[in-house]
Formats: structure tokens, C-alpha cells, sequence
């Protein structure tokens, strides 16, 4: 039977614990440009409107970063000062309970002919979206589900991220004038070449929702289902079954086990990968610790047994760490006991006409996200598997910077930055969560920041 890796073992079986893979200088910056120290001096004054401006000028929908940034800037903060992400929520919240719904207006620049299409409406195509709006370009959104959101509404739990901020968020397009076009899938109700000649760009944020053919062949049982067949239809599973392992190590995998593990269930982490190599945010992997969920990691699927169209168990075999390859570990193959097997690895992008796909299945694009389509860049899960919530809306912020290059004919292009890598820490320095209790707290939690942390502030 396998273990359960607390902190402890973990140290034991990684030698990477704690450490970070990220500069100083690049953890002190916000990844979507928000002046951090501006905003801080606005609330420690008591300007809470002025402060959300400021955020929001940034930040457009700070209520779902609120809720879902795992605060790399405030990764060397003291344990007990708020995370970033915090005054943020408390922001969003305070605006709502003024005002009852968000009452920042945005204000365009210059207005052009030119038009922009995105392609999925999760939180990379939605800030691509936002910022080309602002720009002065006519932008139009495509999605095949029925609502906005993408992951954040499919994977995220309501614990994590509450609906109606979700919803509530979304008014900022509708002052914006950009046009949503949903239940409409690119490939079967409307071919890339189309919009290609109805728009001067495109940006593709389609996520990754197929799966490579190894691992389709492995969901044939009725126990075993990709993480969308499952998140579709989560409370039937939920009811049926006690005992679920994850197959997988991105957050998606961390996002869901945690939900489950929260909501009473057994849960087990399963991956091939060493704790340095998994791309999961420390804060997650540290929930998961305390969380009690079993993380089998440096483990291989050899087989998955089924019987009668019923998964009935995994035969896995230890894998010896990197630090010792040559290592052959004893009893290396057994066999895990559970009741659902649900696969999160594996996934890839859906294949569009006329775009390039590299070999691991998602859009091939250079380093400023232009794909081999002129006019046509991409982002996202579409272009990397490992890409989390914060990166996702850095891609987005990074497209759009670069489309409206493209659209006005300037010269100047940004790179691609992987914004949040740090390795797992497992409570390593991580500030707990809190909720302020009222405005004098956030007034003088922004001040103390400010003079005890400033360092860390650019």
C-alpha cells in the first residue's frame, strides 16, 4: 500500500524541496504590469475608488484574480502579511457592496477600422479580448461552450472562485462593445480560413480539451474518464464512488483533487514526474499536503486492468529519482486500488486547418505567439500544456500587445514570458489566506506592507 507523502518524506524523496526557480527581481514584479507600491499607497490613504481604478486599469477583472492568482508577488512576504490577491477580493468586494455592480469605466484610446477575433473565452482569449478593445479595435469572441469562462468555470470549484463573481466580472465586455459569439466551434460550424477573411487578426486560446490516442484508448471502461467527461459530470461520479485517482501533475490535476479531497473523498495523485518537475503552483501542492491527499509521483503506468468494461485496478512501477537513474528499485511494480481513475494528462490542443502543431500536439508559435498563419497568434493551454491560471492571462496580455503592433503596422514586439515556475515548497513560507473584516484592517494591512515589505516592491 502506498504511502502518503507528508511534508517530510517529500524532503526525504526530492532534493529540490523549497527551492525557487524564479529571480527576485521578476517575483517583485506583478506579471500583468499592476504598480503594486501605487496601488498599496492609494489604499494605506484611504482612496479605495482611486486604488481600484488603478487596479483595474491593469487588472480588468480583479474579483477572478482575486480569487484564483497564487500571488508569486508576494512570495517572500512575512507568514502573516495578506497576499496581494487578497486586497485585490477585497476590492472587488468593497466596489460590489457600494455600488452593486463594478463601476470603473473604461476608457478607449484611439478608435481604427481594424477588427480581432478570438477564439475562446477563457481568461487568456477574455484579457487579449479586453485589452484590444481598449486599444480601439472592433473585437468579436468565439467559444463553442454557451457562456464564458473556459477552465475557470468548467475545473474551478464555486468554493474557489463563487459563480457570481465569475458572472459579475463579465459586464466589463458589454461596456466594451465586444460582441460574444457562443455555441460556436471553430472547425465545425465556422472554418479558420473564414475568419481569417473577416478579421486583419486572430487569436486562438482554445485550450487543450483532446487527448492523445494512448490515453483515449485507456478511458474505454465505466470508471475511467478524461477530466472534462468527468468535470461534466462530477456529482453523478461523486455519488457513486469514494476513491479517485488523478492521473496527471499540472493544476488542473491539483485544482480538482483538492475539490474532491475538500468534499470527502479519498484522493490520490499519480505522476511520472519528480516533485521539481511538477507544474503546479507551491500554494496548491501545499493545500494538497494538508489536504491529506495521497501524492504518488516518480510512478508509471504499466497497465490498466479492466474487467468487464470495469477499471479494477493500476499496475504502476516505482521510478527511481533523477538523482539516481541507474538506481533499481525493489518490489518496483505493484498495483493501486481504486474506484475512478480520471486523467488529466495527456491533453492536447484541437487541430486547426492551416496552423502548424508541434509534436507534442499544440500550436507551434515563435516567441512573440505568432503562429505560421500571418495575422493569426496563440496562447494559452492551445500552446503549452503546462500553462497555469496567471500565465494564461499573460499570454492573453502578451498577444494583444502584439496584435495591435500588428494591426497599426508598428515595429515594436513582446516576448513570451512563462510567468509563474516556482518549485514546490510545501508550506514553505507561504502567508496564509485571510479575509479583512473591514476597511480600517485593509487600510492599515496596506500600510504595513508598505514599510515592512517595501523591498520586496518595486
Amino acid at each position: 500500500m502506498a504511502k502518503v507523502y507528508t511534508e517530510k518524506r517529500v524532503q526525504e524523496y526530492d532534493g529540490t524541496y523549497g527551492k525557487c526557480q524564479m529571480s527576485g527581481e521578476t517575483i517583485k514584479n506583478c506579471p500583468l504590469g499592476l504598480d503594486l507600491k501605487a496601488m498599496l499607497g492609494l489604499i494605506a490613504d484611504g482612496d479605495l475608488h482611486s486604488a481600484l481604478a488603478r487596479l483595474r486599469d491593469k487588472v480588468p477583472f480583479p474579483g477572478i484574480t482575486g480569487s484564483m492568482c497564487v500571488a508569486p508577488c508576494s512570495r517572500f512576504f512575512s507568514r502573516h502579511t495578506p497576499l496581494i490577491c487578497e486586497f485585490e477580493r477585497f476590492l472587488y468586494e468593497y466596489e460590489l457592496m457600494q455600488f452593486g455592480r463594478p463601476q470603473y469605466q473604461l476608457k478607449k484610446g484611439r478608435v481604427t477600422a481594424r477588427t480581432a477575433a478570438i477564439v475562446g473565452a477563457g481568461p487568456s482569449g477574455l484579457l487579449c479580448a479586453h485589452d484590444l478593445a481598449v486599444s480601439g479595435h472592433h473585437v468579436e469572441v468565439f467559444d463553442r461552450e454557451p457562456k464564458p469562462g473556459g477552465m475557470l468555470d468548467r475545473a474551478i470549484s464555486p468554493e474557489r472562485l463563487p459563480r457570481h463573481i465569475l458572472f459579475t466580472e463579465m459586464d466589463i465586455f458589454r461596456r466594451l462593445d465586444i460582441r460574444f459569439n457562443f455555441g460556436v466551434e471553430i472547425g465545425r460550424d465556422i472554418e479558420l480560413r473564414d475568419l481569417r477573411k473577416d478579421f486583419d487578426a486572430l487569436y486562438i486560446a482554445i485550450g487543450a480539451y483532446d487527448f492523445h490516442n494512448i490515453y483515449e484508448k485507456r478511458l474505454d471502461c465505466d470508471n475511467c474518464a478524461d477530466i472534462f467527461t468527468f468535470l461534466d459530470n462530477i456529482n453523478l461520479y461523486k455519488r457513486r464512488y469514494d476513491h479517485f485517482t488523478v492521473l496527471g501533475s499540472d493544476n488542473s490535476a491539483f485544482h480538482l483533487a483538492i475539490r474532491l479531497s475538500d468534499e470527502g473523498k479519498k484522493v490520490t495523485i499519480l505522476t511520472s514526474k519528480p516533485v521539481s518537475e511538477m507544474n503546479v503552483s507551491q500554494v496548491q501542492l501545499d493545500k494538497a499536503v494538508k489536504g491529506r491527499i495521497e501524492l504518488l509521483f516518480l510512478h508509471s503506468v504499466e497497465n490498466i486492468l479492466i474487467s468487464g468494461g470495469v477499471m479494477t485496478g493500476i499496475e504502476l512501477r516505482r521510478m527511481p529519482s533523477s538523482k539516481t537513474t541507474s538506481a533499481i528499485l525493489e518490489d518496483s511494480l505493484f498495483r493501486h486500488e481504486t474506484d475512478f481513475l480520471v486523467i488529466t494528462k495527456g491533453r492536447r490542443a484541437t487541430m486547426l486547418e492551416g496552423l502548424r502543431m508541434n509534436s507534442l500536439g499544440f500550436v507551434d508559435t515563435d516567441e512573440y505567439l505568432r503562429t505560421n498563419a500571418d495575422g493569426v497568434y496563440a496562447g494559452g493551454d492551445a500552446v503549452d500544456p503546462d500553462t497555469d491560471f496567471l500565465s494564461a492571462m499573460t499570454d492573453g496580455r502578451t498577444a494583444a500587445s502584439n496584435i495591435d503592433s500588428y494591426l497599426i503596422g508598428g515595429q515594436s514586439y513582446k516576448k513570451r514570458e512563462k510567468t509563474i515556475r516556482l518549485s514546490p515548497g510545501l508550506d514553505n513560507n507561504i502567508p496564509r489566506r485571510s479575509s479583512f473584516k473591514d476597511i480600517s484592517e485593509v487600510i492599515d494591512a496596506a500600510a504595513k506592507i508598505l514599510g515592512s515589505e517595501k523591498r520586496y516592491l518595486l
